[in-house]
């Protein structure tokens, strides 16, 4: 299983008091419970095997569905927290704007308050990575401005095996 890596280089001082908090992770899911469940099955195993905690921060141009909302409120008892980001609207495009189309935008114009969450994570927790699936490439710039963040790309054939 290979997982696409990039890592921002720079020297500083580790922050002590961090390194005494459990790793974290931050999972940035497409919308779609098809994205979610594989993103909470590896989150799952990154709590219970390996110890760490895990955030999901979700985008979305709606509140959550319900089946969406079920997943991640049962991951509460495994130090699995979400973050929704505030909706994007799509008023701008056509009412007959292909499903894809959508799903690249909602990351796109949710960068800025991916920025905020990703800020408050890395001063709050010891965010070691953030996970992204295959249409997330727009969060790499995001992760690359904090220094200790690897960001992953878990591309579809990585899905399978969450």
């Amino acid at each position: 299983m290979a997982l696409h890596t990039q890592s921002h280089c720079g020297t500083h001082q580790p922050d002590h008091h961090k390194l005494l908090k459990p790793p974290h992770v931050a999972i940035v899911p497409t919308p779609g419970i098809g994205h979610l469940t594989p993103l909470v099955e590896l989150a799952k195993r990154l709590v219970v095997h390996h110890n760490f905690s895990v955030t999901f921060i979700i985008s979305n141009d709606r509140s959550l569905l319900a089946p969406q909302k079920k997943v991640l409120e049962a991951l509460s008892t495994l130090s699995i927290s979400y973050v929704l980001l505030p909706p994007v609207s799509f008023d701008d495009l056509p009412d007959d704007v292909m499903i894809e189309t959508k799903i690249g935008l909602t990351l796109t114009r949710s960068l800025s308050a991916l920025r905020d969450s990703v800020r408050v994570l890395n001063k709050s927790t010891r965010l070691v990575s953030l996970v992204v699936d295959h249409f997330g490439a727009e969060a790499f710039d995001v992760a690359m401005e904090f220094r200790d963040a690897k960001v992953y790309s878990a591309p579809p054939s990585f899905m399978h095996v969450s």
